[in-house]
């Protein structure tokens, strides 16, 4: 049933080890560390552009909801609530095109084959059918076809196979599908509890991955779908967790309003639904549900991001949990002393990032815009957004020696290194999203992660001084301390232009 064949070509793939290096922009070898990855700032910025002859309330509602960057990575997208797609190039930094595609509506946006093709669901109803999937084509802006088995029940996940022209989809009642690219029905299709899943499938492309809230977390075969999961775990399902004390961040906030509406909630002076005094923030209670499901590069580790920011860390082979790592609530620098003003007098100052007690809900209730994490080339990091406003990277050495087929034991989530993206720039406003980050997607093969947030998109990218420091480093091994002077004249020549 796939099974056998599955473990060994994981085994294969477990024994060819990965480097934990990455391509640097002007192609140098790049070590990511916490070290290295806590110095990546912002490169460049993008905001939604609204039609002109959009409403002020339109405007106010226009969310970043989904990116997506192709498997070369020469192409980004990044949609918005109301279907207008980003196309943005991520080596040159620039925007290329900007599609509007206002009478579809985008959800659950992922990459074809090809650079120039994405599949995604219909955010809008198109006729009776509120389950449509969308094949899109991005250098004429022309939709080239529809499927359309979901019928009326939302789509939630749209996964590309990385080896074959087929995908999968999951709705919001529990039916999983296959699909071919060049056809309009489904391939196969079974249901898988009633609630929303994800899915998403392993590095071979012979199998993929479904968790939901019902099923836990199971394992199918592409080849015998039908057949059922030759492989299920309800352990992980156990993790999510009811009716938390979260704050919400509406459309057409800004920084601050989760922190404020949290540090309102500690003192006292927040109920069940109140609102905080800047952008409307409100704390209500919220039920923890998986947003984003994704395998490693190796095919080792699954990765479950809730709705909250914490990331499930499985195994991928016997489905056991590996670290339950918490999500991220220290409360951004700057933002600080507002939700101090805002709590009536808070203990918290503006030079300090306290921890809150109160998580906050990233992304929107509604699903239109749900949490993302995003594995490395080279799998020996997950990077995840946080609701601080930068991305944070988890690093994920400790499991280095697992093999395939073998059980490993839980690790400590206070054991694996993680480093803040941009965190050595201290509070700088420049260097974080003004709002909680929604998702992360990380480029193919070099030094480069795009996160988005309501109101932003950034690219992240290692400060240009790393090239001055490689090189220094090779002349120090041949001419010693000439080569360090050398570095400290780079660097100081680099400062003026980061």
């Amino acid at each position: 049933r796939g099974w056998l064949p599955w473990l060994s070509a994981c085994g294969e793939q477990s024994r060819l080890r990965c480097a934990p290096w990455v391509m640097a922009a002007d192609g140098e070898a790049l070590v990511l560390t916490p070290e290295s990855m806590r110095r990546w700032a912002p490169s460049k910025t993008f905001v939604p552009r609204t039609p002109p002859d959009s409403a002020p309330e339109a405007r106010e509602l226009q969310w970043f909801a989904g990116a997506a960057m192709s498997g070369t990575g020469e192409r980004a997208v990044v949609s918005t609530t109301d279907g207008q797609l980003h196309a943005i190039h991520p080596a040159g930094g620039y925007l290329q095109a900007l599609h509007r595609n206002e009478a579809f509506g985008v959800r659950a946006m992922t990459f074809t084959h090809h650079s120039a093709s994405i599949v995604y669901a219909a955010g809008k109803s198109i006729g009776t059918r509120s389950g449509t999937i969308v094949q899109h084509r991005l250098h004429d802006n022309t939709a080239t076809r529809m499927h359309s088995a979901h019928g009326e029940t939302r789509v939630v996940c749209v996964s590309v196979c990385p080896t074959r022209d087929i995908f999968a989809s999951t709705d919001e009642a529990g039916n999983v599908m296959l699909w071919h690219m060049g056809a309009c029905n489904a391939v196969a299709t079974t249901r898988v509890g009633s609630s929303a899943n994800l899915t998403c499938f392993d590095a071979t492309g012979t199998v993929f991955v479904v968790a939901g809230p019902d099923c836990g977390v199971a394992l199918y075969s592409v080849a015998s779908f039908m057949m059922g999961p030759f492989k299920t775990s309800a352990a992980p399902a156990a993790l999510l967790r009811k009716r938390v004390r979260a704050a919400i961040v509406p459309a057409g906030s800004d920084r601050g309003a989760a922190s404020a509406a949290a540090a309102g909630a500690d003192s006292g002076s927040a109920g069940p639904a109140s609102s905080s005094a800047r952008g409307g923030g409100s704390v209500e209670e919220h039920d923890e549900r998986w947003t984003h499901l994704a395998c490693s590069p190796d095919g080792k580790i699954l990765a479950l991001t809730t709705s909250l920011g914490a990331v499930h860390l499985l195994n991928a082979f016997d489905l056991t949990i590996l670290a339950d790592v918490p999500e991220h609530t220290e409360i951004p620098a700057g933002a600080a002393g507002a939700a101090a003003g805002a709590a009536g007098g808070a203990e918290a100052t503006a030079g300090a990032g306290p921890a809150a007690a109160t998580p906050t809900v990233l992304g929107r209730p509604d699903g239109t815009a749900m949490a993302a994490s995003a594995f490395s080339p080279c799998g020996s990091c997950l990077v995840r957004p946080t609701a601080c406003g930068r991305p944070e990277a988890i690093f994920l050495g400790a499991f280095a020696s697992m093999e395939a087929g073998k059980p490993f034991d839980r690790v400590d989530a206070g054991k694996l290194p993680r480093a803040l993206l941009g965190e050595a720039a201290g509070g700088s406003d420049e260097s974080r999203h003004a709002d909680p980050i929604i998702g992360v997607v990380m480029h193919p093969t070099r030094a480069l992660v795009l996160s988005f947030s309501a109101k932003a998109a950034a690219l992240w990218t290692p400060p240009p001084i790393h090239k001055s420091v490689g090189t220094a480093g090779k002349a120090a091994g041949e001419g010693g301390a000439a080569a360090t002077a050398g570095a400290g004249t780079a660097a100081a020549a680099a400062k003026p232009s980061a």
